[in-house]
């Protein structure tokens, strides 16, 4: 009897043992970090200081990544070119928004390693460029400008641009000075006149509106109508090898952008909060940001590109057609 009693207790000892380690097995397994729902997907997203990135900061602060189970890492720069690098060396998979020109240099250089998947298309009536001078300046009109010391966001687009503007308006820009500025520090220098005028962006325009300061002139939407130059980038290495993501991606941000269309003075408050200024500067600037791709766009940015040539921002011609992302 005892050695029937010993061995029902091994085999209910065997069973218990058995039971546990399936509970452990299935603990293990449902709380491992490689399923999704533990550990969303890292996306890494590179930005810049300006209004133009504010469908990332919508999606952000309301939770459209989370939706489509990604998360962002955030990379800023102040300017366009670096970003366009780290794309290139594998740092980056998308950047919110930043100048088509790096890129086109890029696809020339090396084709194939960037697509564009949205784009801002500037016009006169909603720039986000502009000269602007301080309330007691003499230059009051372009032409003024000639001799004079212009601080200029960094990089070379903007100026190429301002010089392109002068030249149509019979500017000569032989004496001028051109010096590369930070948002940061464009409009004290501004201020203490170690430029005469400063050729800025939002949310800059607006501050500086809010100071007293005058605006001149804008540019980029004058010198190329419904203007590209601005863009959403995807590494193509990330494209092809996560095409899910990158279309969740793409998606979170197409609800920004409808948030924002939809909901002006929350995303407003959004932007001020994100860039650190007065929501009474935010009630001010002009919403530019990116829209998906749509018809006339892959016309338009191959005629863009041209253009950049022709003006000799970019060194050779590039077929922007390939750099489309459809998904």
């Amino acid at each position: 009897m005892a050695g029937l009693a010993l061995t029902g207790l091994k085999r209910w000892t065997i069973a218990a043992i058995v039971i546990l380690a399936i509970a452990a097995a299935v603990w293990i397994i449902g709380s491992s970090p490689s399923t999704s729902a533990a550990r969303p997907e890292t996306v890494r997203m590179g930005y810049q200081h300006i209004v133009s990135a504010l469908p990332l900061f919508v999606a952000e602060e309301k939770g459209f990544f989370k939706e489509e189970g990604i998360e962002i890492e955030e990379f800023k720069f102040d300017n366009s070119n670096l970003p366009v690098e780290a794309m290139a060396t594998g740092r980056l998979d998308a950047i919110v928004t930043n100048s088509l020109v790096p890129a086109l240099a890029a696809e020339a250089a090396s084709p194939g390693n960037v697509k564009i998947f949205a784009v801002i298309r500037l016009t006169t009536e909603r720039p986000f460029d502009a000269v602007v001078v301080k309330n007691n300046s003499s230059i009051k009109a372009l032409g003024d400008l000639a001799g004079k010391r212009v601080g200029v966001y960094p990089g070379t687009t903007a100026m190429r641009f301002l010089q392109q503007h002068l030249k149509n308006n019979g500017v000569s820009i032989e004496r001028m000075q051109f010096v590369q500025l930070t948002p940061a520090n464009q409009l004290g220098a501004l201020e203490s006149e170690s430029v005469d005028a400063a050729y800025v962006f939002e949310p800059i325009i607006a501050i500086a509106k809010s100071k007293g300061y005058r605006q001149v002139d804008t540019v980029f939407a004058k010198v190329f109508d419904k203007n590209p130059v601005s863009v959403s980038l995807a590494s193509s290495r990330f494209a092809k090898e996560k095409p899910n993501t990158a279309s969740k991606v793409i998606r979170a941000l197409k609800k920004a952008q409808e948030y924002i269309a939809a909901h002006e003075n929350e995303a407003r408050a959004i932007a001020a909060r994100r860039l650190g200024f007065d929501e009474n500067v935010a009630r001010e600037f002009a919403l530019n940001y990116p829209a998906n791709l749509a018809q006339g766009d892959a016309e338009r940015i191959n005629n863009f590109a041209s253009f950049l040539y022709e003006m000799g921002e970019l060194k050779q011609r590039v077929n922007t057609n390939g750099m489309l992302y459809t998904q």
